[in-house]
């Protein structure tokens, strides 16, 4: 997707604080389960030092518990692993814009 360029990857928690701090993405995709901190761990202290990255929490998980939690940690919004690319990219670019 043209609209849509990866600044980087990490493979836990603790990697992805460390390259947000790094990089300064616009936006983070982050999973729920990872290895060492989680998702919505990583997703509270992202939001704590970076208040300007948005964060998008993709999860597995069905219910109201899990987007609770993410959206308690600063997450701008929450959606499945089953949805389709198209709406993933969807809401990455809504993230992304400057909140009014």
């Amino acid at each position: 997707m043209p609209e849509v360029e990866i600044a980087g990857a990490a493979d836990s928690g603790e990697r992805a604080c460390d390259a947000v701090l790094d990089l300064r993405p616009d936006v983070v995709l982050m999973d729920v389960s990872l290895p060492g901190m989680d998702g919505i761990s990583a997703t509270r202290r992202i939001r704590r030092s970076n208040p300007d990255t948005s964060v998008v929490v993709l999860t597995s998980f069905e219910g109201g518990g899990v987007e609770r939690s993410a959206r308690e940690a600063g997450a701008t919004a929450v959606i499945g692993k089953g949805a389709p690319l198209d709406d993933v990219v969807t809401v990455i670019l809504e993230a992304a814009q400057p909140a009014p």
